[in-house]
């Protein structure tokens, strides 16, 4: 059964349950029988000269045989997080690259080979790369037409399971902070509305003698930021329309209280860019929206970006109070940090497009494996699932065999 994109079909899809109901789905296809396994093991030990086996490269990129003496190579934020983390995120890793990606990969499943297990991009039923720049006219509209003639998109299977964990990992931050951080966070709330003080080590007691950030010098930082995004949104550059700009800064907020709990208990920045994806993605249905998928990543930004932002100004905050640093004399360096950031990363930016433009594009193969632009892949993926097609069109139901599933047109 090939992997599609399609939420419910896709899940079905996992458990080899989904009836064929269109020509497109003619993928290889294999169940897990009870001499898979061992084959699998075979398939690793032997010599042979299989061409499906993996080459070294792949080996490194499910992170076998990927060993290095380079101390600038060994740069991960892992090291400065709890063990329980390190190891949560040791075993998640263990699971998913040395355990289900080979299974998919030897056992022809999930759609692999056909759609390679680790890509982000998408492909059509053979294959192929979807050709969704066909599917977007000038208005930033879908053609429906030619999307019925390109049919439904397919994805890898680990992208898929990202997509599956995010939105898990998004609600049960919600959950988890009710359940096991309500008494801390009403006494946080609580001290902040009587201008007490929660803490009272002798740090604390030390660093009251400096004056806090009012809250007027936050509305002008807001103010200024808001002002300027908004002329942005309504000159229609991005392809954001306006009312999704206000839902974008209301639910990054919300966002903010359970995140910023999770990230200070365990250092692990949890992704709030899926699920604010599939929420624009409905709201695209108001009439006159643009398709376009820079909107889509326009409305992730600046969504993701209230929370993103709040948590370098609370983790830079800490920094600064166990270095005995007044909190105004922080927010200064930050705001010298972003100004200064701002041109060199432009200046950056407009280096990798003249130069490096065609290894991003894939014209050409980086032979590092450096210029690869998984992350632009990955967030052009995004924009033609969410915005472009839309969540609308990818959990339409279509009546199969005498029941209703998912259509199996359409990308999920």
């Amino acid at each position: 059964m090939p992997q599609s994109l399609d939420s419910e079909k896709s899940s079905l899809s996992r458990a080899g349950t989904v009836p064929a109901c269109s020509d497109n789905l003619k993928v290889e296809h294999h169940e897990i029988g009870h001499d898979t396994i061992p084959k699998l093991v075979r398939d690793v030990v032997s010599f042979e000269d299989d061409p499906e086996l993996p080459t070294a490269q792949e080996c490194m990129e499910w992170g076998v045989l990927n060993l290095t003496l380079n101390v600038s190579n060994i740069t991960s934020s892992v090291i400065t997080q709890p063990f329980f983390v390190q190891v949560i995120m040791f075993s998640g890793f263990v699971i998913t690259m040395w355990i289900l990606v080979p299974i998919a990969h030897f056992g022809k499943m999930w759609g692999s080979p056909t759609f390679s297990v680790m890509s982000n991009g998408l492909y059509t039923h053979n294959g192929s790369s979807y050709p969704f720049t066909s599917l977007l006219l000038p208005d930033g509209q879908l053609n429906q037409t030619r999307y019925e003639e390109v049919g439904l998109a397919y994805a890898g299977a680990q992208y898929l399971w990202d997509i599956f964990f995010a939105y898990a990992a998004f609600i049960s931050s919600f959950v988890w902070m009710v359940l096991f951080a309500g008494p801390q966070v009403s006494a946080a709330v609580k001290a902040a509305w009587t201008g007490t003080r929660v803490h009272q080590d002798p740090l604390s007691k030390l660093m009251e003698h400096y004056p806090e950030i009012s809250i007027k010098q936050f509305a002008i930082l807001f103010c200024s930021a808001f002002t300027t995004i908004l002329v942005i949104v309504l000159h229609g550059h991005i392809y954001l329309p306006p009312f999704t700009f206000f839902v974008a800064l209301g639910i990054g907020a919300v966002t903010t209280l359970p995140m910023s709990i999770v990230y200070a208990i365990s250092g692990y920045s949890v992704s709030v860019g899926y699920f604010n994806e599939l929420v624009y993605g409905y709201m695209l249905q108001v009439p006159g929206s643009s398709r376009h998928p820079l909107g889509q990543l326009a409305y992730r930004i600046i969504s993701g970006n209230v929370w993103y932002d709040a948590q370098m100004l609370i983790q830079d905050q800490k920094i600064g109070h166990y270095m005995h640093i007044p909190p105004q004399a922080v927010l200064i360096s930050q705001l010298f940090g972003t100004a200064l950031g701002l041109a060199v990363n432009y200046a950056t930016m407009l280096w990798v497009v003249e130069t490096k433009l065609d290894y991003l594009r894939e014209i050409k193969v980086d032979p590092n494996g450096q210029w690869i632009g998984q992350d632009l892949k990955t967030h052009n993926t995004a924009g033609i699932q969410y915005a472009l097609v839309g969540p609308h069109n990818i959990w339409k139901k279509t009546r199969c065999n005498g029941h209703y599933i998912a259509n199996p047109r359409n990308i999920a």
